[in-house]
């Protein structure tokens, strides 16, 4: 049969096994052959096509027409014309409406104009050295998307759609130029993105010229020596151009043959074409391969072609735009080039190690120790617990989730405790579960209106959502400025300046104060405020009389009760800054105090910069990295008291009066209403005018006085709630209630010298444990083999048992599967009585908080380092605590007579919270056939197959297998490890029983290799690797890969780890 050509799939012919387009993947022309480079090491069971194995020529998989099909060579070419004609078609519409070049340049020569560069981005092209001048050469602009374009700019210029820039991100335009200065097209640089920095521009229409290439640049430079460097990329040719002097091309994705037009038009005045591989490129095969077949191209053109080489070998080396200059180049050929990326064989210990390691499972990093306990709590019978409360400043009481707590804390009045109010405080006030609290009144928060969720839990509604002000009349919103007042919480507005000019303008003030209107927030809170007992969220509570002693409440007779005191008193701020904020922060200090901005510029421009960069990886920079950053640029001599107030910020758009010297307070009803603005616009103001609070924070938390994150462009500065801190120091009395919580952790944020109390007793003897080890640690973040298996698992519990199951699982998790009845990790799956007496209870994943958070609250709230083995102890008793409070939901304590289950989808390490003989470990695939993995399911079949054979007298080879299978033989040849236990279990004796290995053999072979696998079974582990030699001699070299297929698994693992001690 003669040898078909190979054919790469573009444009509208796509790869029928992954879909592509990209050319990365191959035809035969006989259309029996298909080269996939998605799938180039495992089979996708494609039905109509066989995997065969992976190419030994390129980083392909072959695959071939299955052989049960029929293929229809005539249907296949007519499919082929038709695509054809398709594409032709596409082209040929984008060829009528495409804007001919002369029309785009001039149209984006008025944008580049119109649109300009911010000072960030033009910041950014000065760093990558270009100059004033060039960068205003190459037409650079700034991109913000749905920004207004200028009048006359085509609707057909591509990045443009119904007159606004149409874009994915912020970004900078980078434009491309033909051989003539035109300007064609231009790139997207987008900011804060990890992968595909770099986006063509496309609106109604793509960038595409018309001839259906994308664009390449072309900057002469005016040298002439005959040279042309070429690069990948739009933006890297033009810096290395005017960095170096050189004449330069660039295509993106180095893609110089999608050009072919251009390129030779483009090439046309020079002799010689230069080269120029990217840092890493002959480390990546599959670079190289388009290196090779642009290579090709470029010499199919008649010119002669050498390749740029500066020691470039690894991604950390420089581009050629990031040298400094050329003398360290050397001239090499093509052939010389595409040498160097072919990787040395592997030497053979490297070998032996990568053997073994498939099969040795990674030690797991020691668990921490538990958090020191410095006291003993003090055990007291529950009977006697209001007593207890009453005798103490402060207490902590550590009794079990289901003891009563919250039940016991409803039956308190003011007399028993001595004071003259009680204020019991929870993050989720609307809700209380405990029956005993819930005709408590409720000291409400400003919201823009509630709704009930399938769970018949009250939350609030989003901003996103419209105001419903005919709803129920209990649900309706209770401030007609609620979003301005969370913008400036949100911009760090110190609490209650705020509230006083909002209010006072607001032109519902008198109704609100009356309660007669539509909304009743200060009435409802001055009711509130009377009771003798109320519930409390912690940001609702009044202020202290130290923080406002005009206005603010006196807490001297007054006993704060904080539920699940983890959540509840939690004593860190956190503000959030944007490149936006460091711009108006730079801008109200250069206007206000020079010297202040001159001495802090070093420090805000390079927090600035770190912001616009490309974040290391996705967990983003770390606060031990930043202080190391920046610790060094701030002033000696700061005097952050004029620096906060330089940065006092301007409300006066909250009172329109204030410029006239008049408060809009002053004003009838009737005058603030004709010049009331919406809440929204007010929010947007607030968001864009009131100066952001961030940098006294900054300095603070770089001198060890709190913690910063940055992640994703923004950066994340904590510090210490000072008011919420004076509420605590103000109290007559506190109470914190919590199964879990560390009291030397609480005394830390707190600054309090706490009793410890408790009933004692620890998780209930009457639940029993599941633990599904396979699913790995199960965090929020899944791959789809977890997020299929652990769906079958719930799937199989919510049908055969649902009036008894309860599931907690991630928020984000239930958003994409529509569940709205599981309750939901951090949100509200403590504290509350909703699947009190279920007897199954999944905890979907493990609830571990987001690091970096816990880092700012472990800085702010111990002041000590929030690394090492001291933050380790902390993060593993969060951990727990949270599963501990999970667990505590199902109140197993109250129904002694009941025998309940908790299933653990994750393989965390339990032990000190759940007793060893309360839990048993199993596999996915033992709850449900319909959760084991793929590999499992590959096993199984195999194992299946191989008995089948077995019984049935046949030989068990790989090729039998396969078709009992279906599978392909690579599968069966992926999984030769499992297959070799599964026939130690047979009789060796058996030339049939030993997969592919026995086909080839003699009798006499297979006894002599029978007897040596004996002889090795019988060994000692000290004479093993000696015995192993003494047999190699015996057989000849090309009988050692047969013997080593018979040697058992396990004396296999042990000869390899001794080979690879003798090794190292």
């Amino acid at each position: 049969m003669s040898r078909s050509k190979l054919h790469p799939f573009k444009g509208s012919d796509s790869c029928p096994i992954c879909g592509e387009t990209d050319g990365d993947c191959r035809y035969s022309t006989d259309g029996e052959l298909v080269l996939c480079h998605s799938h180039i090491d495992f089979d996708p069971q494609h039905p109509d096509w066989h995997y065969v194995q992976a190419s030994k020529k390129g980083p392909w998989g072959v695959f071939r027409i299955r052989k049960n099909e029929v293929f229809d060579r005539t249907e296949w070419e007519a499919k082929k014309l038709q695509r054809e004609r398709d594409r032709l078609e596409r082209q040929k519409e984008h060829a009528k409406n495409s804007l001919p070049i002369p029309d785009r340049d001039k149209a984006l020569r008025k944008l580049s104009k119109t649109l300009g560069l911010s000072r960030r981005h033009r910041q950014a092209l000065l760093d990558r050295g270009l100059s004033e001048s060039q960068i205003e050469t190459g037409l650079f602009f700034s991109i913000y998307p749905n920004d207004d374009v200028p009048p006359g700019i085509p609707p057909n210029l591509p990045g443009v759609n119904n007159g606004k820039i149409a874009a994915g991100g912020v970004g900078i335009a980078c434009l491309a130029f033909d051989s003539e200065g035109r300007a064609i097209g231009y790139q997207i640089r987008l900011e804060n993105v990890t992968d595909s920095k770099y986006r063509w521009a496309k609106g109604l229409t793509s960038s595409h010229l018309a001839d259906g290439e994308l664009p390449i640049t072309v900057i002469p430079n005016g040298k002439d020596n005959g040279q042309v460097w070429l690069s990948e990329g739009i933006l890297k040719p033009f810096v290395a151009a005017h960095k170096h002097g050189l004449n330069a091309i660039g295509a993106a994705g180095g893609y110089f043959s999608g050009a072919a037009n251009q390129i030779k038009n483009a090439i046309g005045p020079y002799r010689q074409l230069i080269l120029c591989p990217d840092a890493g490129d002959i480390n990546n095969p599959q670079v190289m391969l388009r290196w090779s077949k642009e290579i090709k191209f470029l010499e199919s053109l008649g010119k002669s072609v050498l390749v740029a080489f500066w020691g470039q070998k690894t991604k950390d080396d420089d581009d050629i735009d990031e040298i400094g200059n050329l003398e360290s180049i050397e001239f090499i050929t093509p052939s010389q080039f595409l040498e160097m990326g072919k990787s040395d064989p592997l030497p053979f210990w490297e070998k032996v190690k990568r053997l073994v390691a498939r099969d040795r499972k990674k030690n797991r990093k020691p668990l921490p120790s538990p958090l020191p306990t410095k006291r003993e709590a003090k055990i007291y019978d529950r009977s006697n617990r209001l007593n207890e409360w009453a005798s103490g400043k402060y207490i902590l009481d550590t009794s079990p989730t289901g003891s009563g707590k919250s039940y016991d804390a409803g039956t308190l009045n003011p007399d028993k405790l001595g004071v003259n109010d009680i204020f019991y405080i929870t993050n989720d006030p609307r809700n209380v579960s405990t029956p005993t609290l819930k005709d408590w009144p409720i000291l409400e928060g400003r919201h823009a209106g509630l709704y009930c969720n399938p769970l018949g839990e009250i939350r609030t509604r989003k901003r996103k959502d419209s105001l419903d002000r005919f709803q129920e009349k209990g649900l309706r919103a209770n401030c007609a400025r609620p979003f301005t007042h969370a913008a400036l919480a949100n911009q760090n507005i110190s609490h209650g300046i705020e509230s006083a000019t909002i209010c006072q303008g607001c032109q519902f003030l008198e109704l609100c104060r009356s309660g007669k209107g539509d909304y009743d927030y200060l009435n409802k809170r001055a009711i509130a405020l009377e009771s003798k007992r109320l519930i409390a969220h912690p940001a609702s509570l009044p202020n202290p009389k130290s923080y406002d002693p005009e206005n603010g409440f006196d807490y001297g007779n007054t006993t704060l009760i904080f539920e699940e005191s983890e959540l509840s008193c939690n004593t860190t701020k956190i503000v959030k800054v944007s490149v936006k904020d460091i711009t108006a922060s730079i801008a109200a200090l250069a206007k206000k105090d020079n010297d202040l901005f001159l001495s802090l510029r070093p420090l805000l421009d390079a927090v600035e910069k770190l912001l616009s960069e490309k974040q290391p990886n996705r967990y983003g920079i770390d606060g031990k990295t930043l202080r190391e950053k920046l610790l060094g640029l701030i002033p000696s001599d700061i005097d952050l008291i004029k620096l906060k107030e330089a940065l006092t910020p301007d409300l006066s758009f909250l009172d329109p009066f204030s410029e006239n010297g008049q408060d809009i307070a002053e004003m009838p009803a009737s005058v603030r209403k004709a010049f009331a603005e919406s809440d929204r616009n007010l929010a947007e103001k607030a968001e864009n005018q009131a100066l952001k609070q961030w940098i006294p924070e900054l300095i603070n938390a770089l001198q060890g006085k709190g913690y910063l994150s940055l992640n994703h462009g923004v950066l994340s500065v904590s510090f210490v709630d000072s008011r919420f801190l004076a509420i605590i120091n103000e109290a007559a009395k506190i109470i914190f209630l919590s199964a879990t919580e560390s009291l030397e952790n609480l005394e830390s944020r707190t600054g309090l010298k706490i009793d410890l109390i408790s009933t004692g007793g620890d998780i209930p003897e009457n639940i029993n444990f599941i633990q599904v080890s396979d699913l790995g640690r199960n965090g929020i973040n899944r791959g789809n083999q977890q997020k299929r298996m652990v769906k079958a698992i719930l799937d199989h519990y919510r049908e055969n048992d649902p009036d008894n199951t309860a599931v907690i699982r991630f928020q984000s998790h239930c958003k994409e599967d529509d569940d709205q009845t599981s309750l939901k990790h951090f949100v509200n799956s403590q504290g509350t009585n909703l699947i009190a007496g279920v007897t199954r209870l999944i905890i979907d994943g493990l609830p571990c908080p987001n690091l970096e958070s816990l880092r700012h609250d472990y800085a702010v709230s111990t002041g000590l380092n929030p690394y090492g083995e001291d933050f380790d102890r902390y993060t593993r008793h969060r951990i727990l605590s949270i599963i501990k409070q999970e667990i505590g939901r199902l109140r197993a304590n109250l129904y002694p007579d009941r025998i309940f289950e908790v299933v653990l989808l994750t393989d965390y390490d339990f032990s000190g919270l759940i007793p060893p003989n309360q839990i048993k470990q199993v596999k996915a695939h033992e709850i449900t056939p319909d959760a084991e993995s793929v590999k499992e399911r590959t096993n199984r079949l195999i194992g299946e197959a191989a008995n089948r054979l077995w019984e049935t007298g046949e030989k068990v080879t790989e090729r039998a297998i396969a078709t009992v299978t279906g599978m392909a033989r690579t599968t069966i040849n992926r999984c030769r490890a499992f297959l070799d236990e599964i026939l130690a279990t047979f009789t060796i004796s058996n030339p049939n029983s030993n997969c592919g290995q026995a086909e080839n053999l003699t009798q006499t072979e297979l006894d002599l290799i029978n007897d040596a696998t004996d002889y090795l079974a019988a060994s000692s582990d000290d004479s093993l690797l000696t015995e192993f030699e003494a047999l190699l001699e015996v057989f000849d070299r090309n009988q050692w890969a047969a013997l080593w297929g018979f040697i058992p698994i396990p004396i296999r693992d042990k000869l390899l780890n001794q080979l690879l001690a003798i090794a190292t």
